[in-house]
């Protein structure tokens, strides 16, 4: 198995072993790793290694959203446990979501047979994604617009839903109404966030109920 190795407090390095691919986008790839550090009990993650080098443009967009997320604490959002580089490429350690993302639950839901996700079930996961946005769209003196709301970034860990994927996080001062930033992913958006490129807690709202 491929291991990465991170260098822990004083002299003792922490080793991550891949275990799993759990998937592979435009950006980057994630992995479930296992995480073993000299006197702990071992502990699974995942990681997430971007693909572009670390002077990219990509990168620099990224440190820039795990800069903005020290100051954010939610038990609805995905933890992130810390990000180095690797050589070059840019490693994120985060939660792991053992129950996959909510795109993942309803394919598994429609293969055993079901027309989705139980309306119950459905109906908690977004309460507790919708929780998680007005943390962010209420924090003063600026608020938070994550830019990407979807089913595959809202993964479940231990029957919760998290709000996860913070590389479009924008951090905005003034007006709620309107926003002119870009983001999203098409088939989610809202139609004024495509047509005006204007993004706002209004639409991410639209996003999650798309």
């Amino acid at each position: 198995a491929t291991v990465i190795v991170r260098a822990g407090e004083g002299i003792t390095p922490i080793e991550y072993h891949l275990v799993q691919k759990l998937g592979d986008g435009t950006f980057g790839v994630v992995w479930k790793g296992a995480k073993k550090e000299r006197g702990r009990q071992d502990s699974f993650v995942a990681l997430k290694i971007l693909k572009a080098t670390a002077s990219s443009e990509e990168s620099e967009r990224e440190i820039k959203s795990l800069e903005a997320l020290k100051v954010l604490s939610h038990p609805l959002l995905l933890l992130t446990q810390g990000y180095w580089m690797d050589g070059d490429p840019l490693v994120i350690e985060l939660e792991h979501a053992d129950g996959g993302s909510q795109k993942e639950r309803l394919k598994m839901c429609r293969k055993s047979g079901m027309k989705g996700i139980p309306v119950g079930e459905l109906l908690k996961y977004f309460r507790e994604a919708s929780w998680a946005l007005d943390y962010l769209h209420t924090r003063q003196p600026q608020y938070f617009l994550h830019r990407d709301i979807k089913p595959a970034n809202i993964l479940l860990v231990k029957g919760r839903a998290k709000l996860a994927d913070f590389g479009l996080l924008r951090q905005v001062a003034g007006d709620k109404s309107h926003t002119h930033t870009t983001g999203g992913t098409e088939p989610y958006m809202a139609p004024r966030a495509i047509v005006a490129n204007t993004t706002c807690p209004r639409t991410e709202l639209f996003s999650l109920a798309g």
